[in-house]
């Protein structure tokens, strides 16, 4: 055993020995070349190390990074721009939307040519890859650094989706990784149609133009789902540069070229057969080019309901939550109505210097607003057009006065009331002895005038509201009352009068408070409704995103008025026999064969212009003409408010049945006071029979009564008190009683004649009364004196010439039994002043109706009894005929 353990260590010692020999041998020094073999292997060495390290540092880079969740992106929110519809929910009228103008669509919305289109030409492989194609990245990287330029992008679709929806766009090697890495786990959570979805819907199409139905509305005017082959071939060339790629610049062949390169290699990849290739070549395809400015239609609508929809959500939710506003808009409504305004105002501003108008159509029963033009044209920024005019504040003249009188209606007052249409002055710091002219220059006064500068005496409040009397109208605003006027403007929808009743005065009546188009004629909308107030709404349904329902306004009507008072005002607007006298019997505000309401009015100075107007409870149009920066016209533009309204009102009326207006009930009974019930000489009343002629009783039958009025002239001051119109006649006058008196007397000198023909026939109707009654010759009952008055002019004499600056002296020779005791002076019929003394001197310039034969009346009156009237003719030079 030992022997042979001595062996093996023999023959191992043996075997050390060689290799030590052979190793001995290899250690010998090296030739030249095998020094430089021992580096090259070192320098290996170290590389395989340093790459060792290298990848162990990338991996912990990577782990560093903050990536964020591929799951947040089924919880991404994309931007989507509100919309705003006419009433149809189909006509787009205006898209809301902050740096990126998109209308979200799912996949079964795109046509799959535009699906085809963007995988052919951005990704070929995109349905077989696993969001990253290494091939694909590496040829860019090498092509990109042969050419010295970006000339190919390597990113697949899903690397764009990533970048576009997860990151930002910063060119960085952090950021390529990151996208390389989400793209790997976005196609672990979702299809290919949803990575499809979200890449069609994110891509870029030129300026603010976002997503594939967006591109779609904008360049063709339809839906995605409707894109022809060449169509969608077009949109696929475009995000890759949508500038230079636009097919209204100056790179339309580009454009053209890169189109049809696409619809190659669709036919190349199977998605498009031969045919299909061949027809879309030939395809001519038509871009839509935009007229409309800025995309928007009625402009000042939109901007209207944009006002309100911001007040509700805020400026930010419209810009990204895609809501879907339907509108009241009647879009073909707004059109015309925006035509004949346009036409209307550049007329107006030819002939009478009036440059803008606009105008509002509202249903009434509902409030929609159907038509709202803010100017004849938004974009013309000569007369500043995008101010809306329909909601600017702007005196409205005449306009306002139906609100006053229904006010008085609702006081006691009827249709049938007698006002005097005669100079009046209403301050009490003032009085009539001042003559027109001293009356205007002092600012303590108050004597507003007629359109015509005419007095027209008593009249009816009927007559007076239609043919747009002054005088009569500041009248019925001082019965009712400033604060009970004002008020009732505000239950009719007039919403800027709010400041006190001081600030506006009398001449609120006439426009002296400044209104909104779109109030007011919301107010007489009012009207047609017969009391019942709807407010004016612009919104009929507003849905999110998903076509959810998120809010719908119900109509809410409310009473505000008595039905009665109303269809007397209606009565009054819509007969064309009150107002011939003041617009003639085939004016634009008559229509023939249907029963419309109107009322016009003017401002001081003609600057503003209205006219509003409305059917039996349908629609309801108003108009006004004039100049935004507040400048007059060159004379009144009434007549082209006129036309633009009457047109305008034409196309309303035909989208609603031909109704008429309800009847009017009388607001008065039998025992109402006369001045109540049209009798302008209304004082004690007599009731006879005309069967026997003698006086009524209580058991005389209703048709054998006849009422006899015993004359007595007084303003309406004289028979109510404005606190109770129908009570007992006042003991206490009014501040303003001897004012509003002292032209009634005049008007009644002045017409004499007239006055002594109603005196006389009701003195005789009297006189066989008085024989079949003898206790009614004790009733206290006076009737004008018959004793005679005589006087003579002694200066001027007929025919003498004046100069228009000239005075005239007038001097009186007074002859009769009764010596007079005051004379009033007139001048072509208008009172110049009053005097007790036989002479009397004027300015002919200071009187407003210069004629070049001007008369000079001269009435007398004696307070025994009896009057008598002179007049002479002279010539002025210099003045009209």
């Amino acid at each position: 055993m030992t022997n042979q353990k001595e062996k093996k260590i023999t023959k191992a010692k043996k075997n050390v020995l060689k290799v030590s020999n052979i190793l001995k041998k290899r250690l010998k020094k090296p030739k030249k070349k095998g020094r430089f073999w021992k580096y090259s292997k070192r320098i290996i060495l170290l590389c395989i190390i340093l790459g060792f390290i290298a990848t162990g540092a990338f991996f912990v880079w990577v782990s560093s990074l903050k990536i964020p969740s591929v799951d947040t992106v089924r919880s991404i929110k994309i931007s989507q721009a509100t919309k705003i519809y006419d009433k149809t929910g189909e006509k787009l009228l205006y898209s809301v939307y902050g740096d990126e103008k998109r209308t979200v669509v799912p996949i079964d919305k795109i046509s799959k040519y535009a699906v085809y289109g963007a995988v052919s030409v951005e990704d070929k492989d995109f349905f077989t890859h696993q969001g990253f194609k290494p091939s694909s990245f590496l040829m860019s990287v090498y092509e990109n650094i042969k050419a010295g330029r970006i000339v190919r992008g390597g990113s697949t679709i899903t690397q764009q989706v990533v970048k576009n929806v997860l990151l930002t766009n910063e060119k960085k090697i952090e950021r390529k990784v990151k996208e390389i890495i989400l793209a790997y786990k976005l196609e672990k959570i979702m299809s290919k149609d949803q990575i499809l979805e979200l890449y069609l819907n994110e891509s870029p199409y030129g300026g603010t133009i976002y997503g594939i139905e967006e591109a779609s509305l904008f360049y063709f005017d339809k839906h995605a789902s409707d894109l022809t082959i060449a169509e969608a071939a077009y949109l696929s060339a475009m995000p890759q540069a949508p500038t230079t790629y636009s097919p209204y610049g100056k790179h339309k062949k580009a454009l053209d070229a890169r189109k049809n390169k696409i619809l190659r290699l669709m036919n190349e990849q199977g998605y498009i057969s031969n045919g299909e290739y061949k027809d879309a070549l030939r395809e001519d395809v038509q871009f839509v080019f935009k007229t409309n400015k800025s995309g928007i239609l009625a402009p000042h609508f939109v901007m209207y309901v944009l006002s309100e929809l911001e007040e509700m959500y805020g400026r930010d939710a419209l810009q990204n939550d895609g809501l879907k506003v339907t509108t009241t808009l009647d879009y073909e409504l707004q059109e015309k109505i925006q035509e004949h305004v346009l036409e209307g105002a550049l007329k107006a501003e030819e002939e009478y210097g009036a440059e803008n108008s606009s105008a509002v159509a509202i249903e009434t029963k509902t409030g929609n607003i159907l038509a709202m033009v803010g100017s004849r044209d938004y974009f013309d920024e000569k007369i500043d057009g995008k101010v809306n005019i329909t909601t600017a504040k702007r005196q409205p003249g005449s306009s306002f006065k139906p609100i006053v009188y229904l006010s008085a209606f609702q006081k006691g007052y009827t249709p049938e009331t007698i006002l005097w249409d005669v100079e009046t002055e209403f301050s009490a710091r003032c009085n009539m002895d001042l003559t027109t002219q001293e009356a205007r220059a002092n600012r303590n006064c108050y004597r507003p005038r007629n359109f015509d500068n005419r007095f027209k005496g008593p009249m009816k409040m009927e007559n007076a509201l239609p043919e747009s009397r002054n005088i009569p109208a500041v009248k019925t605003l001082y019965l009712v009352g400033l604060e009970d006027a004002i008020s009732n403007a505000k239950l009719f929808g007039i919403k800027s009068l709010n400041r006190g009743s001081e600030h506006y005065g009398l001449n609120l009546v006439l426009g002296g408070g400044e209104v909104q188009l779109l109030n007011l004629t919301s107010a007489y909308g009012t009207f047609a409704n017969e009391g019942v107030r709807v407010e004016p709404r612009a919104i009929l349904e507003i849905k999110n995103v998903k076509g959810k329902e998120i809010y719908k306004p119900i109509v809410e009507n409310k009473r505000v008025i008595d039905s009665k008072y109303v269809k007397n005002l209606n009565k009054m607007l819509s007969n064309n026999d009150l107002k011939k006298p003041t617009f003639g019997y085939y004016s634009d505000l008559y229509f023939t064969n249907r029963q419309v309401a109107s009322k016009t009015g003017t401002t001081n100075n003609n600057k503003d212009s209205w006219t509003i107007g409305y059917d039996a409870g349908h629609v309801a149009v108003g108009v006004w003409v004039g100049n935004n920066d507040n400048r007059s016209a060159k004379r009144n533009p009434g007549k082209a408010t006129y036309k633009i309204w009457r047109k305008s009102m034409e196309e309303a009326l035909k989208l609603y049945p031909n109704e008429d207006f309800s009847e009017a009930p009388k607001l008065y009974g039998p025992n109402t006071k006369p001045s109540l019930r049209g009798i302008s000489s209304g004082g004690q009343t007599i009731l006879v029979d005309v069967k026997t002629g003698t006086l009524a009783t209580d058991d005389t039958p209703e048709e054998f009564i006849k009422e006899i009025v015993i004359p007595e002239y007084h303003s309406i001051l004289h028979w109510v008190d404005i606190k109770n119109p129908t009570g007992p006649i006042p003991e206490k006058k009014s501040d303003l009683y001897d004012n509003w008196e002292f032209n009634v007397k005049n008007w009644v000198l002045q017409n004499s004649a007239e006055v002594q023909q109603q005196i006389a026939q009701i003195l005789a109707e009297l006189q066989g009364v008085i024989n079949a009654n003898p206790d009614v010759s004790n009733q206290d009952i006076e009737l004008s004196n018959s004793k005679k008055v005589r006087f003579k002019i002694k200066n001027p004499d007929d025919g003498d010439r004046y100069e228009r600056d000239e005075k005239v002296v007038i001097n009186i020779k007074d002859y009769g039994e009764n010596e007079v005791d005051k004379y009033y002076i007139y001048f072509n019929g208008n009172l110049v002043g009053s005097s007790h003394d036989r002479d009397y001197e004027f300015l002919i310039s200071d009187q407003s109706n210069i004629k070049k034969r001007s008369v000079i009346r001269v009435i007398g009156e004696s307070e025994k009894g009896g009057k008598y009237t002179q007049e002479v003719t002279i010539k002025v030079k210099n003045a009209r005929n």
